[in-house]
């Protein structure tokens, strides 16, 4: 029997003996070539042999895919992947440009396409496993419908029928019986595992049976860089985009709230050997909820240092979605400026790029202003920062701290919690609280009748932090409470009032400096975490000199212990007090970000009977 009217058929070419050689399919109706006949085996089923189509021929392998090509006369070369051949349909009817290549063939998938004639087809290879060809209908061509399907999506129905697109006629869910489909061939290592139908109203199925197989996975194994999709759609419209390395998972996105999500990525498994070769995974995915749960299960499976995140503009669902609206090379654009996904410990501009644009927007970023006009111009705080604050004993540290929170807690409504073991009692710090708030001595606001007015703004405000000495008081123990406290009363600022009040039970064989190190890095830290600002005071080593004038201002390198002190702090300043005037010099010796101001002097008068500060009108520092 020769090839005449014949749509799709498998077959097998013969040698004169009637010996059979080898098999391929026949995509072009209408064809005859006298070389070869085709030897169809009985019983035949189905009516008219020459409408029989693929499903209904006993298929007997044999031969390669170079041999079923060289057979209608596609002379391809050594190797394989894309080739540009002459045609053997038009090439010799060609009167312009007769040395042009217009057949591209794709080696490993056995498909073929000419640009100039339209002339197109495939050959099949498949695997002993899939046992009888009845399991997988699948004809080369479109249905007519689903050439038109393809036109509305944007894609030219040539590029589907080179990535293996084809048609069959089979039980469709919902539709009451057979229909004409379109028909996604699973490719894997040149064999047909799979087939997925899509009918014309949008409905789809699998083989029974049929591996769960990535739709494109050949193609994709020749780069080192895959384009993920969630259906063949996408890989459709990315291949318009000239983006041939791009893969559709089986099965599309899981539901969000799926449950046995490790059942549906069962098929990544499979996989191990392709993707140890693979450096670099794009997930184009869709923007929607399953979507988004499916990025996020691929990520994990995948490794976040191999993956790329593709954003769509706003109002796009898909890579089909992207090419009808903005074209083809708007799309491979957009894929090509794929971001990647955040790895835990590494932080990237695109990651911070609306913070650093808000910055210049939001006068907070600043830092805030703690209520004296020449401070204001040196020291600003800012959330997420540390202070270290040092001077000598008595110079006045803690009541400026004091002094600084109520200001803060009045202007911003600051919350403040200290852990200031040497202003004890409890009710003492507290009223020193008051007397800062309210301007006069806690004795006097009492009789005033302040005091209810003024004990809930302090409870609203502020927390000590303290207890027995069974307590860790260690900076973990300590940082544990505050983490407790802030579940029900967030705080904004942390004052440890002071360092050599808090317990350093270290390991013999970490030294002093190691300790503090690492100590002042938790502290740090934490402020980062939760977005606090830390004040931490410590005092300095002896120093030579003593009363107004004689011992030195004292600096961060001063503090006993460790040079650290200055080194990992954020801020520093220095508080130095001129005995005999009562006036307090706030020295700010280190400022890491100019937003939290720069070093400088400011002069602070300080009220012993209210025990409150305020800006002096001396401006010439009195220590010289």
């Amino acid at each position: 029997m020769y090839l005449e009217n014949l749509s799709a058929v498998g077959v097998f070419w013969v040698n004169e003996k009637m010996e059979k050689v080898t098999f391929c399919w026949v995509c072009c109706a209408g064809e005859r070539d006298e070389k070869f006949r085709a030897f169809i085996p009985p019983p035949l089923k189905g009516g008219d042999k020459r409408k029989i189509k693929f499903e209904s021929i006993a298929i007997n392998w044999g031969g390669t895919f170079l041999d079923a090509l060289k057979g209608f006369g596609i002379m391809v070369g050594s190797g394989g992947g894309e080739q540009k051949l002459p045609c053997p349909q038009c090439q010799g009817e060609r009167k312009k440009h007769t040395h042009d290549r217009p057949l591209a063939v794709n080696v490993d998938r056995g498909v073929w396409l000419c640009h100039h004639c339209g002339w197109a087809g495939s050959v099949a290879k498949r695997s002993e496993s899939i046992g009888s060809s009845s399991k997988f209908q699948l004809e080369s061509g479109l249905p007519d419908w689903g050439v038109a399907f393809m036109h509305q999506r944007g894609i030219d129905p040539a590029v589907a029928l080179k990535l293996g697109v084809g048609k069959g006629n089979v039980w469709m869910p919902g539709a009451g019986g057979k229909r004409e489909v379109l028909a996604f061939a699973m490719w894997n290592g040149g064999e047909l595992v799979n087939v997925k139908y899509r009918g014309e109203v949008k409905s789809f199925r699998q083989v029974k049976g049929g591996m769960r197989s990535p739709f494109n996975l050949d193609v994709a194994r020749r780069y080192d860089t895959w384009i993920w999709t969630e259906g063949e759609m996408d890989v459709l419209a990315l291949a318009m985009a000239g983006l041939d390395n791009v893969l559709s998972v089986p099965d599309g996105a899981p539901p969000e709230g799926a449950r046995n999500i490790e059942g549906k990525m069962a098929w990544l498994e499979s996989l191990q050997p392709d993707l140890a070769q693979v450096k670099r995974h794009v997930l184009a995915l869709d923007q929607d909820g399953p979507g988004k749960r499916l990025e996020r299960e691929m990520v994990r499976r995948l490794g976040e240092d191999l993956c790329w995140i593709v954003s769509w503009p706003e109002g796009v669902k898909d890579a089909n979605d992207c090419l009808l609206a903005y074209g083809p090379q708007k799309l491979r654009e957009i894929v090509e400026r794929a971001k990647v996904v955040n790895v835990s410990g590494l932080i990237h501009c695109h990651q911070v790029a609306g913070e650093m644009l808000a910055a210049l927007e939001r006068e907070e970023n600043r830092g805030v202003a703690v209520g004296f006009e020449v401070l204001d111009q040196l020291y600003r705080p800012r959330l997420g920062e540390m202070t270290i604050v040092t001077g000598m004993p008595g110079s006045g540290k803690s009541e400026f701290l004091d002094q600084v929170a109520v200001n803060l807690a009045t202007r911003y409504g600051w919350h403040f919690g200290f852990y200031s073991p040497e202003n004890r009692p409890y009710a003492s710090h507290f009223a020193k609280l008051a007397e800062k708030r309210g301007g006069k001595t806690w004795e006097v606001l009492v009789r005033e009748n302040r005091a209810a007015e003024i004990i809930p703004w302090l409870d609203a405000h502020f927390v000590l932090i303290g207890g027995d000495d069974t307590e860790d008081w260690g900076v973990q123990g300590i940082l544990g409470i505050v983490e407790r406290c802030m579940r029900r009363f967030p705080l904004t600022g942390l004052v440890l009032d002071p360092w050599n009040e808090v317990d350093h039970n270290r390991q013999r064989e970490v030294t002093e400096t190691e300790h503090i190190s690492r100590s002042l890095t938790i502290l740090r830290r934490f402020a980062r975490k939760h977005k606090i600002h830390l004040w931490l005071v410590a005092h300095p080593m002896k120093l030579d000199g003593r009363g107004s004038k004689t011992y030195p201002v004292p600096k961060p390198y001063d503090i006993a212990g460790s040079a650290h002190f200055f080194n990992k702090a954020d801020n520093c300043l220095s508080v130095w007090r001129d005995v005999s005037s009562n006036r307090v010099e706030i020295h700010v010796q280190k400022i890491r970000f100019r937003q939290s101001g720069q070093p400088g002097v400011c002069i602070l008068d300080y009220n012993r009977q209210t025990r409150r500060y305020s800006q002096s009108d001396v401006r010439k520092p009195i220590s010289g």
